[in-house]
């Protein structure tokens, strides 16, 4: 069984998330592949982690199957869903909103600007979107690195 290490570095969408040590199973896409084609909300949420947990080890062929599989999942389910966009963020299947560059000008620019409502709604903006998946970590990783 693979060990579950905490991540201390942003991991796409959260401060933290689960991602494993070790070899990746060579069996990964397999699994995977039956996992979603039960149509099990749970089995399939949990091998989205699995193999989202890998992501960082997976290289190869291993991972161009892994790719291959992913690529061709769609879901109705909001939730199973926003796993696997998380999961193909993982392995760089979708573009990045913003980076983190042009967010930490942003970021710089609310810091210069002058106390208004504005300024602080556009902070309070910028808080928030660190923990959205879609912007991939840019706002944590900015923030993170004006600490």
């Amino acid at each position: 069984m693979a060990q579950k290490v905490l991540r201390p570095v942003n991991c796409m969408s959260a401060p933290c998330c689960w991602r494993y040590e070790g070899e990746p199973p060579s069996q990964l896409p397999k699994l995977l592949r039956l996992s979603w084609d039960t149509g099990l909300y749970h089995l399939g949420l949990e091998t989205l982690q699995l193999v989202q947990g890998y992501a960082h080890k997976v290289t190869g062929p291993l991972r161009d199957e892994i790719v291959e599989v992913l690529s061709g999942f769609e879901t109705n389910n909001l939730f199973l869903n926003t796993q696997l966009v998380e999961t193909r963020m993982a392995y760089d299947l979708l573009e990045p909103a913003i980076d983190a560059e042009s967010v930490t000008k942003e970021i710089e620019s609310i810091i210069e600007g002058e106390d208004s409502q504005e300024i602080r709604e556009w902070a309070y903006s910028a808080i928030s979107k660190q923990f959205e998946d879609v912007f991939q970590g840019a706002y944590y990783t900015a923030i993170r690195e004006l600490l």
